[in-house]
């Protein structure tokens, strides 16, 4: 019984967010250059009122390799931070749609369908992501991961995260350090995943 009276207050108290996606056009966030193994110090940002960070840290693989691994969301649950349950909805040469499944907080877990847009600069790679449908408890969440190659021999890339998230619920926003423990819980994990990866390739 409490937990309908949250969820009805939750949706009374609902608004729509400042913004859904990152801006158009040339991206000059910066990337980071690795000084250690270690994710560097996490960034808080914030883009029209919607919450978001940052996060750099060293995985093993090349960008084609690291963007392969985020982009296949059919064996990701358990390897990533966000969501409980991924699935493919459609697969393209530099477009995946993709349905996520989240424990939300006070009982409500959405369920989005999101777009992932590659993009290629050389051994580079930017993937830029954004909800294409949202659900009641999810109303944006969006940003990229940056892949900059740092190590032929063995391959190492740079992945930089940004993530903004609004659950359009005042009463269940995500708090910086919410966000904070997301980008390292899932920086853990990708390179947990891209290690067990590599290791099959090579």
């Amino acid at each position: 019984m409490r937990a309908m009276i949250l969820v009805c207050m939750a949706a009374a108290c609902s608004t729509d967010p400042g913004a859904t996606s990152l801006p158009a056009g040339p991206d000059s966030a910066p990337v980071s250059r690795p000084r250690s193994d270690q994710p560097d110090e996490f960034a808080a940002l914030e883009l029209r009122g919607v919450k978001g960070g940052r996060l750099s840290w060293t995985v093993p693989g090349t960008p084609a390799e690291v963007a392969a691994m985020l982009l296949d969301f059919d064996q990701a649950a358990g390897h990533r931070a966000w969501a409980r349950h991924y699935r493919v909805v459609k697969r393209e040469a530099d477009r995946v749609v993709a349905q996520w499944k989240f424990k939300g907080k006070l009982g409500i877990n959405p369920t989005v369908v999101l777009e992932f847009l590659r993009v290629r600069d050389g051994r580079d790679v930017t993937l830029r992501y954004r909800i294409t449908k949202p659900d009641f408890g999810l109303a944006a969440f969006f940003g990229d991961y940056r892949l900059t190659q740092v190590s032929r021999n063995p391959p190492q890339t740079r992945l930089t995260e940004r993530v903004f998230i609004d659950s359009g619920i005042w009463l269940a926003r995500a708090s910086p350090e919410d966000i904070k423990k997301g980008l390292h819980a899932d920086a853990r994990l990708i390179r947990a995943w891209m290690e067990k990866r590599t290791a099959k390739q090579r």
